[in-house]
This record gives C-alpha cells, sequence and structure tokens, in this order.
C-alpha cells in the first residue's frame, strides 16, 4: 500500500516508488519472526532477487528513507535469527 501526502494511491507498489523514496519517507515492512530478547525481527527473503524487502533496503541504504518493521506479538514463536541460507 502506498500512501502519498496521506492519499492513498491506487495500484502502485513498493516497486514503483522505491528509486523515488528520500529521506523523510517511512517504510512500513511488516516481519515473519521476532527475537524479543535480543529486538531483532526477521523478514523471509522468499524471490531470488529479495522481494519487497530488498526494494525498500535500496530505498533505506542509498537514499536514507526510514524503516519500520511492526510486529503482533500474539504471533510470537521461539526461533533463533540467523543468517542462513537455502542450499
Amino acid at each position: 500500500m502506498i500512501i502519498e501526502k496521506g492519499v492513498y494511491v491506487r495500484g502502485k507498489t513498493i516497486f514503483d516508488v522505491a528509486d523515488n523514496l528520500d529521506k523523510g519517507d517511512i517504510i512500513v515492512k511488516g516481519a515473519n519472526a521476532v527475537d524479543l530478547a535480543k529486538r531483532k525481527a526477521g523478514v523471509l527473503i522468499g524471490h531470488p532477487k529479495g522481494g519487497t524487502i530488498q526494494a525498500a533496503l535500496s530505498a533505506v541504504i542509498g537514499k536514507r528513507a526510514v524503516l519500520y518493521i511492526p510486529w503482533v506479538l500474539k504471533r510470537e514463536y521461539a526461533v533463533i535469527l540467523t543468517n542462513w541460507r537455502k542450499s
């Protein structure tokens, strides 16, 4: 969902706007897992090119947009978040 200047923009995705994001823009990307003790959130990357999180991170790292990763506590799972790859 894209909201620009308080107005919902129908039909656009992060892929359509990532190149135009800049300092002061906010991206909200939900977490798939969380480690509350270490205050870390994990996002599943299922697409070979990184999917939506890759588009978001390119705007955050390259253009200083802000990334928030919310989590619903009722879905807490006991997991260890590490960097891993599917063999």
